[in-house]
């Protein structure tokens, strides 16, 4: 990394990383108040940016080696490699490709790969691939801030837990394949002419790294007959292998949290599972599930279906074909149709 992978390509992406650490997007992102730590790091990467001197990797490292006071970031483990690692997240060269790259990877795993190619191409590149290398970039800049001062709280902890193992951009591309999920269930049913409202804490579509303690309602709201105040609300799950209860092998589990069950409590409240098409290693049991939309209705209220640990259990796969349409037939169905669909749900 002698001339630090195109040195320009470089720098316009460090002026990109410090641009995400200013005060309007790191609210945006959650965080109520912008701590000394980040803005120390902030002005750090504004030095190394504005450092004529600095034309390779051994520049960068002496002109680290030689910040006095600064002595602090030497003490971090990684702490110019997590830098570099928010950094190359940022070039242009490679955002895209790696990006993409992250969100096929998730969204084959249940099945639905197929939906890049009927995503606007504007949607995929400006909205998903932009937050996946952005909110990763930042929650790195952001762990090497608040690792300067182990007395301070850090609003990322919680963050840090669920992500466990995995990291920044494995995490988010995960969330963003949901998106992605809700956001064509929610063009194919405009496009019935169907109106629809979003009421997620995602629905401006930016990762908050600080999740607010009320986690909403469900993520989709339809309005099917506008002028009679008739809506549904609708939360979409994307699936793919069903995983059985290993204390008993006959009943199965699919993701689902806890708080998504409870609302589920009325019979405009509707879970969408949705099964994905050429999912790897299908089981035989599942063959007749795939490809196809579930809507279970009123969930805590029907004896089908129980909640455990933030998963959905449930013991008969049979019964869902009938609360069933395929993915194909969902697009094609008129609003009239879906509308006598969801009407005569059990």
């Amino acid at each position: 990394m002698e001339n630090l992978c195109e040195f320009e390509s470089f720098k316009i992406a460090l002026q990109q990383a410090i641009n995400l650490l200013t005060e309007e997007n790191l609210k945006k992102r959650g965080l109520k108040e912008v701590s000394e730590n980040v803005q120390k790091l902030k002005e750090f990467l504004t030095k190394i940016l504005e450092n004529d001197e600095i034309k390779n990797y051994n520049d960068l490292v002496e002109f680290v080696n030689s910040s006095r006071n600064l002595i602090k970031y030497k003490e971090f483990m990684g702490f110019l490699g997590k830098i570099l690692d928010a950094v190359q997240l940022l070039k242009p060269s490679k955002r895209r490709e790696f990006a993409q790259s992250k969100l096929v990877e998730n969204l084959k795993r249940t099945g639905h790969d197929f939906l890049i190619e009927e995503m606007p191409p504007k949607n995929l590149e400006n909205i998903y691939l932009k937050e996946v290398t952005e909110a990763s970039a930042t929650f790195i800049l952001l762990e090497v801030a608040y690792a300067l001062n182990s007395q301070s709280k850090n609003p990322l902890a919680t963050l840090r837990r669920s992500m466990g193992d995995r990291l920044p951009e494995e995490y988010f591309s995960e969330l963003i394949s949901g998106w992605m999920i809700e956001d064509i269930i929610i063009q194919k049913l405009r496009e019935k002419g169907i109106r629809v409202e979003q009421e997620s804490v995602d629905k401006e579509r930016t990762i908050k790294l600080v999740r607010p303690k009320s986690m909403g309602n469900y993520d989709i709201i339809a309005y099917v007959n506008y002028k009679n105040c008739e809506k549904y609300f609708f939360e979409v799950q994307r699936v793919g292998n069903q995983v059985t209860l290993k204390r008993d092998l006959k009943k199965f589990v699919t993701p689902l949290k806890k708080h998504k069950y409870e609302g589920g409590n009325s019979n405009n409240k509707i879970i969408l599972l949705w099964f994905g098409k050429n999912i790897p290693d299908l089981k035989e049991r599942d063959k007749e599930l795939e490809n196809k939309l579930i809507f279970i209705k009123n969930v805590k209220q029907n004896p089908d279906f129980s909640q455990e640990n933030d998963f959905l259990i449930f013991s008969d796969l049979k019964s869902l074909i009938n609360r069933s349409i395929s993915w194909e037939k969902f697009k094609k169905i008129s609003k009239d149709e879906f509308v006598e669909f969801i009407r005569n749900l059990n």
